[in-house]
């Protein structure tokens, strides 16, 4: 047919040839039916087969007509992979984002020319040229295929991405890597920076504060990630701690007296109600004894 597929007689069974492979359509038929399926005479472009059997212990003809099954779009599980399609999920203009997805396929159909490809949006809409078509990498169809695809964004906080796929029957896939998921988030150079000055100068003053989490701040909390704000005040005293979103609304605060010597809070990326704040970049306000200082920081989903 015009998928390459061929169908035969080996050792009184009837075959399919399909990806390079020998398939007994013994196999396929539900067991317990009496069918034991000895040649195949053609195949269409549908994948329905026709040839003849025993039923029964009589000789039959017979008509197989495929049970499609959907490709399934899933995280390729490795480091980096584990649960989303996306590394990094942070950087600036320059940097290279890459994409990748597993392809898997019951029947062990190939993609639909055109598939997979990931649909990369900015503020809810689609971005140029898109979706992107992505390149195999390895691995196979029936046990999962690998693809990747590879760009550089404008900077921006409001990214998204998912993936779709249809196999060579046209079938949709379905999946966790078929719904939305943030990021990246795409800071501009210069951004960049302005943060490495403002620590610099916040050091020069002798306000100690760091925060750490993920990647250069950057929190993913569906990780486990958490952002750490280290301080070191001059004298002992109360260190008040605000998060805010970039209108100013507050979202998170916590108060806690210091000797003076080095400490920290934890923000686990929850508001004061302990719901998750959704994707995007939060100023941290820190005020204390010799400490009175803004940082920023960005969560990820």
């Amino acid at each position: 047919n015009n998928s390459g597929q061929i169908v035969g007689t080996s050792n009184n069974c009837a075959f399919l040839w399909k990806n390079n492979e020998m398939i007994n359509l013994n196999r396929l038929v539900r067991n317990g039916t009496g069918w034991q399926l000895k040649r195949a005479w053609a195949i269409n472009n549908s994948g329905q087969i026709v040839g003849y059997g025993t039923f029964i212990n009589e000789e039959r003809a017979f008509l197989l007509t495929p049970l499609n099954q959907q490709p399934v779009l899933s995280w390729r599980g490795e480091e980096n992979y584990q649960t989303d399609g996306l590394d990094p999920e942070s950087g600036t203009r320059e940097a290279i984002f890459t994409y990748q997805v597993k392809y898997t396929d019951g029947d062990g159909d190939a993609p639909a020319n055109g598939f997979p490809r990931v649909q990369i949006r900015k503020g809810g809409v689609a971005i140029m040229y898109g979706p992107f078509v992505m390149s195999f990498v390895n691995g196979n169809y029936n046990s999962g295929a690998i693809y990747n695809y590879t760009t550089t964004l404008a900077p921006g906080t409001d990214y998204s991405y998912y993936f779709e796929a249809r196999d060579s029957n046209r079938a949709l896939a379905i999946g966790e890597a078929t719904n939305s998921k943030a990021g990246p988030l795409v800071m501009a150079k210069e951004e960049e920076e302005e943060e490495e000055e403002e620590e610099e100068e916040t050091m020069l003053e002798g306000e100690e504060v760091k925060i750490q989490g993920g990647k250069k701040g950057y929190v993913n909390p569906d990780k486990g990630e958490q952002a750490t704000i280290y301080f070191k005040a001059n004298s002992a005293g109360k260190i008040n701690i605000k998060v805010f979103t970039l209108r100013g609304q507050l979202v998170w605060e916590r108060t806690k007296e210091t000797t003076g010597q080095r400490d920290f809070i934890v923000w686990s990326g929850k508001n004061c109600d302990g719901i998750g704040v959704p994707s995007g970049i939060y100023l941290i306000y820190i005020n204390g004894p010799g400490i009175n200082i803004t940082k920023k920081v960005a969560i990820l989903k």
